[in-house]
């Protein structure tokens, strides 16, 4: 019974871990614009192309072109090891390729407009896809009289669209305001399961089946607003988003418990058999005020920027609200947990631009990317529970009316484990975890 017990945890552990691979407690985890990825997005005080949309609407009234298309895509790779993950000495590793669209954008070329700047965008916030099976067994033997084998799988979907409008004008000579409205559209979905057999001495066969399942969709809307200060060399920038407003969503969820001659009150107040599927459920999400504010030192052929944001916390709230049950096997009343909350956090960094001809520009960054994550809860919604480090680096190549870039990043964090809780369990000893994050940055910029 103590080696069953010991498997179910590190397999709930590794279950848990996997699943937190889609970062949407970072914030900065993804950037946009062909030269916003490269700068890590450390443009709130200098940003001179559409994806001021995003960083900050306020200077888009400083960019001239009458028209302009811009998009970026990126190749993302995640690779999460951990070590000693089953009790052994082996390590686990699992690994997703992935290439991940970020932004579109176009001017209204309207000359009716006058000094009004309108431009309609679409960026993609989050867009993630991971799935995860580990099978451990115990091979025949003619020595031995007792067998386990177990299952840890899961399978994640995390996406999020940002379609926005955005409005800008130039109040005076050096000073631009502008807001972009936008309405996000989330989805999210998970399929996890532990699955546990064993075989004692006497022959007695022991089953232990954990399972949950949950699927939501949600529509909301927030406002960026954003100022763009003009002091030649020097350019200053602040941008507030508003929290989100929720405007509809539906989800559903669904739960399996089960032992089979086993006592799986051995991990907690979990009954013995307990099984529902709830539907048509109300769903709602909420992110956080954020302020930020950047600065842009332009010289001859360099230029250094400079970008802090703080994002507020996020209180305690629940997703869907699906009533409880009572469990088959006891009658005892079971809930769900679709509580989300995100603890506040700042993140900053540095950037620099060279340009090293006239028909190609260096650029290269470092950011801090701290996890909303709140620690030591059983919050399943917030996923990702480490703070990240990333560096970029590429360049953009001039060829008449069309600039194209390219780059790379990295992205980083090690001994990431702190005590994530899946079904209401902690694992009793420290795991190192490790997370590595790969980005290949495509782009181009064409001016009409």
């Amino acid at each position: 019974m103590k080696q069953l017990k010991l498997l179910i945890l590190t397999s709930i552990l590794f279950f848990g871990t996997v699943h937190t691979v889609a970062q949407d407690t970072q914030y900065w985890a993804k950037q946009y614009g062909t030269y916003g990825e490269l700068l890590g997005g450390l443009v709130v005080g200098g940003v001179s192309d559409l994806s001021s949309t995003y960083y900050n609407p306020g200077s888009m009234a400083f960019t001239k072109d009458s028209a302009l298309i811009l998009t970026t895509h990126s190749i993302q790779a995640y690779l999460i090891s951990i070590d000693n993950a089953f009790g052994t000495e082996s390590n686990l590793t699992s690994s997703s390729v992935k290439a991940s669209p970020g932004i579109f954008a176009i001017r209204l070329p309207f000359k009716w407009l006058g000094d009004n700047q309108i431009v309609i965008s679409y960026i993609t916030r989050y867009d993630f896809n991971f799935g995860s099976q580990e099978l451990n067994f115990t091979p025949y033997s003619s020595s031995k009289n007792s067998f386990i084998a177990n299952e840890a799988s899961v399978y994640e979907n995390l996406s999020e669209f940002w379609p926005g409008i955005s409005w800008s004008k130039i109040l005076s000579e050096n000073i631009g305001i502008g807001a972009t409205l936008y309405l996000p559209y989330r989805s999210q979905s998970a399929r996890n399961q532990v699955l546990l057999q064993a075989m004692d001495s006497t022959g007695t066969n022991s089953v232990v089946t954990l399972f949950e399942d949950y699927t939501y969709f949600n529509l909301r809307t927030l406002i960026k607003f954003g100022v763009s200060i003009n002091l030649e060399p020097l350019m200053l920038g602040v941008t507030v988003t508003t929290p989100s407003l929720n405007i509809f969503g539906t989800g559903s969820m669904a739960m399996n418990l089960s032992a089979t001659n086993t006592d799986i009150s051995l991990l907690g107040e979990l009954p013995t058999f307990a099984s529902d599927f709830q539907e048509n459920l109300s769903s709602q999400f909420r992110s956080s005020l954020a302020i930020a504010v950047g600065a842009a030192y332009y010289l001859e052929n360099t230029s250094f920027y400079f970008t802090a944001e703080w994002f507020n916390n996020v209180s305690e709230f629940n997703i869907m609200s699906p009533n409880s049950f009572k469990a088959q096997s006891s009658g005892e009343v079971v809930n769900y947990n679709s509580a989300y909350s995100l603890k506040s956090v700042i993140n900053f960094g540095v950037g620099i631009k060279h340009i090293v001809t006239p028909n190609f520009t260096y650029y290269g960054s470092i950011t801090s990317d701290q996890t909303a994550f709140v620690p030591n809860t059983t919050n399943k919604f917030a996923l990702s529970n480490w703070d990240i480090i990333h560096i970029r680096s590429g360049g953009m190549f001039n060829i008449d009316k069309l600039s194209i870039t390219l780059g790379l990043g990295y992205g980083f964090a090690g001994n990431i484990y702190n005590g994530l809780r899946i079904f209401g369990q902690k694992s009793p000893s420290r795991k190192d975890i490790k997370y590595h994050q790969l980005d290949l940055v495509f782009g181009f910029t064409y001016k009409l």
